[in-house]
């Protein structure tokens, strides 16, 4: 490919399986990055890095208001721009290859708006790990993306990580509360005569004051 030509650390490789037009099964390797995405079936995506492997389904990752945007090209076309308005995008991040779609499957980015350009193998891979991980994938114009077509040439492409890309709340609020109490009591840690912490015994009325500071 061209980015491994050039050198980068973002050059893929991909195999898919195509079923009745719609991309099924699919792995992206991503050598350079030490990574490797896969799918089998819907729900059913994995990231394989560092020896082990995670359930990926497209949970934010950004902090919460933040909305990053994807892009091939350094400039964005004004139809592209136009496109991420709607979303209320508020940083791009030029990327290439197939890994934008794994990087929106993982929750890292938020979306990815890109004019007609490419062939079906090009997406195929990617598409089959997002679409699995829970992104919804479809032409700028709502579309079904669908595959097979006699020139393999692809259609403009949407594939946004979630309906609602600032749900932060997806976020294990469980994990929030016991980091947001530690971190609490690490700090305050003085003030108690103890440096034990029960995180059980509190943790319904825990939960309600996290979820409450959450929706604000």
């Amino acid at each position: 490919t061209r980015e491994y030509i050039a050198g980068k650390d973002e050059y893929t490789l991909n195999a898919a399986l195509v079923k009745d037009t719609v991309p099924v099964l699919g792995l992206v390797g991503v050598p350079k990055k030490g990574r490797l995405f896969y799918t089998y079936a819907n729900g059913e995506s994995y990231l394989i890095e560092k020896n082990k492997t995670k359930k990926i389904s497209c949970k934010k990752q950004q902090p919460k208001g933040k909305i990053v945007a994807l892009s091939s090209a350094f400039k964005p076309s004004d139809i592209i721009l136009n496109k991420l308005k709607e979303y209320k995008v508020n940083s791009i991040v030029q990327m290439a290859s197939s890994y934008k779609f794994c990087v929106i499957a993982s929750g890292e980015y938020d979306i990815y708006a890109a004019r007609e350009r490419a062939n079906e193998w090009d997406y195929a891979a990617g598409h089959a790990v997002a679409q699995n991980a829970g992104a919804i994938i479809k032409t700028l114009d709502e579309k079904p993306f669908l595959y097979g077509k006699e020139d393999y040439r692809n259609p403009s492409l949407l594939i946004r990580r979630s309906e609602n890309l600032n749900d932060w709340n997806n976020i294990d609020n469980n994990n929030l509360c016991d980091n947001i109490w530690y971190n609490i009591f690490y700090t305050c840690k003085k003030c108690f005569k103890k440096k034990t912490w029960n995180f059980t015994r509190r943790r319904k009325k825990e939960k309600k004051i996290i979820k409450i500071l959450l929706k604000n």
